[in-house]
């Protein structure tokens, strides 16, 4: 049964090519040449979700031409899964054309399963970091509690890895503002220091 199981795995060779893959799309995309890593490797190799994303977006500058609510909104749509049947109310605050060339831009060296990005996910994150209650946001879409308390949860973990990831004590302090706006009542995680 064992030499059956073994015999059955991918050989070397397979994961050989994945990996030659993958580090050829790394090229192509500017975070590494041969075992030089450049400052898009290093911002995501410490990014746990969507990292190619998370790093396109930090070095596209767009981040910079938002507000804090729209910038944690952005935040959230990335690696969320919808279910059918969830609804949520049209929201045009935020201007999604530059994040979709990005996406497409990944997509176009990486295959179209690189990117995980909802953008209809956004009107409940940007209203809680505006302040709204969490009945104001039950009232936005048809998930239940723990789910809308889950894509905050989710949101403040990656913003925490954005700020951990990078250098610049500019985006650090924005980054600790936005999480401050989602890191509150039914949503607030204890940060350990």
């Amino acid at each position: 049964l064992l030499k059956k199981q073994l015999a059955s795995l991918p050989d070397y060779n397979t994961f050989n090519q994945e990996y030659l893959h993958k580090k050829s799309q790394l090229e192509k995309l500017g975070y590494i040449k041969k075992t030089t890593i450049f400052p898009r490797g290093v911002f995501g190799r410490h990014i746990y979700v969507q990292e190619l994303l998370v790093t396109e977006l930090i070095f596209s500058g767009l981040l910079e031409q938002l507000d804090d609510d729209q910038l944690n909104a952005i935040i959230s749509c990335i690696d969320y899964e919808s279910k059918r049947n969830d609804y949520f109310q049209k929201f045009d605050l935020v201007d999604f054309k530059p994040i979709k060339s990005i996406i497409s831009f990944l997509q176009s060296i990486c295959g179209p399963e690189a990117v995980r990005f909802e953008a209809k996910v956004a009107v409940i994150t940007y209203f809680w970091s505006k302040g709204h209650s969490f009945h104001d946001i039950q009232q936005l879409c048809t998930l239940d509690e723990g789910d809308i308390i889950a894509v905050f949860r989710r949101t403040i973990d990656l913003l925490r890895q954005i700020r951990e990831a990078s250098t610049d004590p500019y985006l650090k302090q924005r980054i600790s503002t936005c999480l401050k706006k989602i890191d509150r009542d039914e949503a607030s995680i204890l940060e350990l220091q």
